[in-house]
């Protein structure tokens, strides 16, 4: 948690938006770490999302927890810290869709960007890779109107 006190300070961090949803490790025990930490040193807003995680490219609802995620950043009250177990999946995700939406990057670009942070070492990490990849180029920047 060191490492939160440096980023949080650093980067006069107000808001964490904490994708980890998975039950991988040890997610509640961690999570109250760094939320405790984060109202000590001042956070302003801590939100978990339990919910958000791209399981599945069957699993559309993700779109709609995608549009309440990137609301709620436009609407933080200063710097966000945004991230999930890895980040580069889940978080890929929203950064993914923020870069093509927003800053119109083109969608080559996004995935490449997207693609050079998602660890694939392992079946389980490809198969996130691939649900990542679809959501990014499969939503719809209307949406976000």
């Amino acid at each position: 948690l060191s490492c939160l006190k440096d980023v949080v300070s650093e980067g006069h961090i107000r808001t964490i938006v904490n994708l980890y949803a998975s039950d991988i490790g040890n997610n509640e025990e961690l999570t109250a770490k760094e939320k405790k930490t984060f109202k000590q040193l001042g956070g302003y807003a801590y939100l978990q999302l339990l919910r958000f995680h791209v399981p599945s490219t069957e699993n559309m609802d993700i779109y709609q927890q995608i549009v309440s995620t990137i609301h709620m950043i436009q609407n933080a009250e200063g710097p966000v810290l945004l991230h999930c177990l890895i980040g580069s999946h889940d978080t890929g995700v929203i950064f993914g869709i923020m870069q093509k939406c927003f800053n119109h990057q083109p969608l080559a670009e996004v995935l490449a960007e997207a693609r050079c942070h998602a660890p694939q070492d392992e079946p389980l990490l490809k198969k996130y890779w691939k649900h990542t990849e679809f959501v990014i180029k499969h939503f719809p920047c209307s949406m976000l109107k």
